[in-house]
C-alpha cells in the first residue's frame, strides 16, 4: 500500500511538472535593447560589472560597448585567418578567425582575458591566449 501511495505521488509530481513546463512564458518578460547595429559577425561577448560589453568579431576585432556613451571602440585587432586555401590553390572563405573572448573568473582581481583565435599565416592552428588589460600575459 505504501509503495502504491509513493508511486501515485511521484506520478502526480511528474504530471504537474510536465504541465507547468509546457505553459508558454509571457512575451513581455524581456525588454529588447539594441546596443549596436551593423556589427561584423559577433562570436562571443562578456558583460562587465559596469555594464560595458566586451565582444569578439570573427574577422579579428575585439570591441567594447560603453552603455554610458553608447559608443563602440576597438580595443584590439588580431591578425586572423579567415580564408582556406585548398591543395590546388583555390581560396575560399573559412569559419576561422577570432572565435571567442572570456573573462577570467577572478577578472576583477587579475584582469585576465582569454582569447581563442586562428592566427593569420600559412600554418593552420588555433590558439588560446591570455592577456592582461590587452597586454599579452606571459
Amino acid at each position: 500500500m505504501r509503495k502504491h501511495i509513493l508511486l501515485s505521488g511521484l506520478i502526480t509530481a511528474v504530471l504537474i511538472l510536465n504541465a507547468s513546463a509546457q505553459q508558454k512564458p509571457d512575451e513581455n518578460r524581456f525588454t529588447k535593447v539594441v546596443l549596436a547595429q551593423r556589427i561584423e559577425e559577433p562570436m562571443q561577448f562578456q558583460i562587465l560589472k559596469d555594464g560595458k560589453v566586451l565582444y569578439a568579431e570573427r574577422k579579428g576585432k575585439l570591441k567594447l560597448y560603453n552603455p554610458v556613451t553608447q559608443k563602440i571602440s576597438v580595443i584590439h585587432e588580431f591578425s586572423v585567418s579567415t580564408k582556406y586555401v585548398s591543395q590546388t590553390g583555390e581560396v575560399s572563405e573559412a569559419e576561422d578567425g577570432l572565435q571567442g573572448v572570456i573573462l577570467d573568473p577572478d577578472f576583477y582581481k587579475n584582469h585576465f582575458i582569454y582569447v581563442y583565435y586562428a592566427p593569420a599565416g600559412n600554418e593552420s592552428v588555433n590558439r588560446l591566449e591570455r592577456y592582461t588589460g590587452m597586454e599579452k600575459a606571459h
